[in-house]
């Protein structure tokens, strides 16, 4: 690490800058690659730790976003990501602020 000077900083400030857009822009390119990745049955059922049965089924039922093309089926993973993200199991904690929140509602909807 080299000792920079006042008359120094602009320009080291400069190329870091530039350093990181390029990084960002790196990064960017990596995220939007991976998560618009489509993936056939076999590799859904295994990102979703799901058998192929389970998965066919589920888009049967239409649970799931699925794209057809022929007779195969693609799926996007961050739409599968989505999906299972979808509804979180909720803390005790949770449940019981929700509960006290609708209790709290039901008893001034009855005042009036």
């Amino acid at each position: 690490m080299q000792n920079l000077t006042f008359e120094q900083l602009p320009a080291a400030v400069a190329l870091l800058l530039e350093k990181i857009e390029k990084i960002e822009k790196l990064l960017s390119g990596m995220e939007d690659k991976d998560h618009s990745e489509y993936l056939d049955i076999s590799k859904a059922a295994i990102y979703l730790n799901l058998a192929k049965a389970t998965v066919y089924s589920k888009v049967c039922r239409r649970e799931i976003p699925a794209y057809k093309n022929g007779s195969r089926l693609y799926f996007k993973r961050d739409e599968l990501e989505k999906w299972m993200t979808k509804i979180p199991i909720l803390t005790n904690t949770e449940i019981a602020a929700q509960a006290d929140l609708y209790i709290q509602k039901r008893a001034a909807r009855r005042r009036f």
